[in-house]
């Protein structure tokens, strides 16, 4: 067995509203400043480990699981994107995942509050959506890390502006005119946004940097997408999405494949590949991510019955995803691997229970029926 390797813990940070992670599929968040944590005894240990050829606990959870069942993972898409061993990697920070503050106007079913302040509100008006998530405040910032990153920018190689809603944040305005003074417009630009508005200031902005993609969160399609993703207007979106193609930069879908978007995603492949075909001469891609929290929401907790449903819809997905060219390979096979994880695993009552009511309770508090929009029973 080859040993594990991963080089994100050297060379990465995921900056959160409240703390600092060594990637998005790690467990520990540390309240520190950016510095501090590079220098912190938890990330010595989690290298060792790593020099060892072992895989941290907390590796084996956020990724190796997911490989194990066919899935991409953030340490394989990090394999591909850095070509570093244990030898070569370099003990420095090229690569921030920018999660500054957790404002946004969305409150998604598969997130939670440190990501979205409207969440975060709609746990503090409703207390029983407490056993879901824990409770914090409505808009968090990270105010810790600002004087840190502003010290990185000069060699950075890449930054991923998230949130939250990164086209709300403001602070991400200031990171690029730093960029942009630095004459450090080769660094990389990954812009994950829910594509609710556009912020004109940062299209400018992005226009002096030579690698600039944008990742569009994209769950649904038409009163679907309204449900999975709370705050969704689906013709507005469809119009920002068209403004954001137009800019001719690269352009992605991110999916989370969550016991909702299942139900539905044979129809967002149809939408997707109809933009695909009205845009052939540009970059763009659909990718999927499967939801690992809140365990709940996983699809594999589906009753038999849904399940059935979420592999006919998977499978007419796959059938479409497969006449489409230029798309990556992972992607259809993420779908694969989901149907086959479907067809294998057996229902665990209490996770479809908890997901039964955590889907009714937010129904109830947001007017919303999930049968209605399905077209099946819970």
């Amino acid at each position: 067995m080859s040993k594990f390797f991963c080089p994100l813990p050297w060379i990465h940070q995921f900056v959160q509203a409240d703390g600092i992670k060594m990637c998005c599929s790690s467990s520990t968040k540390l309240d520190v400043s950016p510095m501090n944590f590079f220098k912190s005894t938890y990330l010595s240990d989690v290298k060792n480990v790593i020099r060892q050829g072992n895989a941290p606990q907390e590796c084996y959870q956020g990724c190796l699981k997911l490989e194990e069942q066919g899935y991409t993972s953030t340490r394989s898409l990090a394999l591909t994107d850095w070509n570093y061993s244990i030898d070569t990697v370099p003990d420095e920070v090229l690569y921030l995942d920018l999660r500054q503050s957790n404002l946004c106007n969305f409150s998604c079913r598969s997130c939670e509050p440190s990501f979205s302040s409207e969440i975060a509100r709609e746990i503090q008006n409703n207390l029983e959506l407490s056993k879901y998530h824990t409770p914090t405040n409505i808009h968090l910032e990270n105010h810790k890390s600002q004087q840190d990153i502003k010290l990185l920018l000069p060699t950075i190689k890449r930054i991923n502006f998230t949130g939250g809603e990164p086209l709300l944040i403001k602070e991400n305005i200031a990171v690029l005119e730093e960029l942009i003074r630095l004459d450090n417009t080769d660094c990389e630009l990954l812009i994950t946004t829910n594509a609710s508005v556009i912020n004109d200031k940062i299209v400018e902005l992005v226009k002096h940097f030579d690698r600039v993609h944008w990742t569009i969160s994209l769950d649904a399609v038409s009163y679907v997408a309204e449900y999975v993703r709370n705050g969704t207007v689906w013709s507005t979106l469809v119009n920002n999405i068209k403004q954001i193609l137009s800019t001719r930069q690269s352009v992605g879908f991110n999916t989370v494949l969550s016991a909702y978007s299942v139900l539905d995603i044979n129809n967002l492949l149809v939408f997707f590949k109809n933009l695909k075909i009205k845009y052939a001469d540009q970059p763009l891609e659909i990718w999927f991510s499967i939801c690992q929290d809140p365990f709940f929401l996983n699809p594999t907790v589906l009753n038999d019955g849904l399940k059935q449903t979420a592999i006919e819809k998977l499978q007419q997905a796959i059938d479409i995803l497969s006449t489409i060219d230029n798309n990556p390979e992972r992607s259809i096979q993420t779908l694969k691997s989901l149907q086959i994880n479907l067809n294998e695993c057996i229902m665990n009552t209490s996770s479809y229970d908890t997901f039964v009511n955590y889907t009714l309770g937010l129904d109830r508090i947001r007017n919303q029926n999930f049968e209605e929009t399905f077209g099946v029973k819970l």
